[in-house]
């Protein structure tokens, strides 16, 4: 690592997850840069190094780099991430799917479940629609007008299915009618 250029390092080491080791380069350098500013008041003021307000200044000048350390460690991290996503870098395509999926709850709703009665084709379906349509019910999947089963990407899945294909009949009375109709057969056959 150059000693003028710390912060690569750094960077390197928070891309690698390794953050207990970018922090003791920091406060490496927060030392090396301590020393080098009592080195530098000396020199203006003609003093020698040394002496007990030293050590202590010294000492609490440490203290506060380590105490720093993990605090400007995460929030460089956290910088770099927002960068990242700004950026369009790996992140920001997670960030888009889950901003999608995030819009996609928010616009079915709090209780996201409407069932919205028979299918009609003048009416625009978000997810979390329920339809009936040839007696079957089908959940909305994406933002649609399609008929349900009209294709494959039709923005309908089926969820319950009709084993007569009629909306809203009375399958009681549809059973007895048949019922019926097979004993007339029968009898006309005796």
């Amino acid at each position: 690592m150059p000693e003028d250029d710390p912060w690569r390092e750094i960077d390197r080491l928070i891309g690698e997850d390794r953050l207990k080791e970018a922090q003791e380069i920091f406060v490496r350098d927060w030392d090396r840069h301590n020393e080098a500013t009592i080195a530098e008041f000396h020199r203006e003021n003609g003093t020698s190094a040394g002496g007990h307000g030293e050590e202590i200044f010294s000492s609490v000048v440490g203290y506060i780099g380590e105490c720093l350390a993990p605090i400007v460690i995460r929030e460089r991290r956290t910088t770099r991430r927002i960068v990242a996503v700004e950026k369009g870098g790996p992140l920001a395509e997670q960030v888009k799917a889950l901003e999608a999926r995030l819009a996609a709850v928010e616009k079915s709703g709090a209780d996201g479940f409407r069932y919205r009665q028979i299918w009609s084709e003048d009416q625009s379906y978000v997810p979390g629609d329920f339809v009936t349509f040839s007696g079957s019910m089908w959940a909305c999947i994406r933002e649609t007008q399609d008929r349900p089963g009209s294709s494959a990407d039709c923005g309908w899945k089926l969820c319950v299915k009709s084993l007569r294909g009629r909306d809203g009949r009375d399958h009681d009375a549809e059973i007895r009618e048949l019922t019926r109709r097979l004993d007339a057969l029968e009898m006309r056959r005796k």
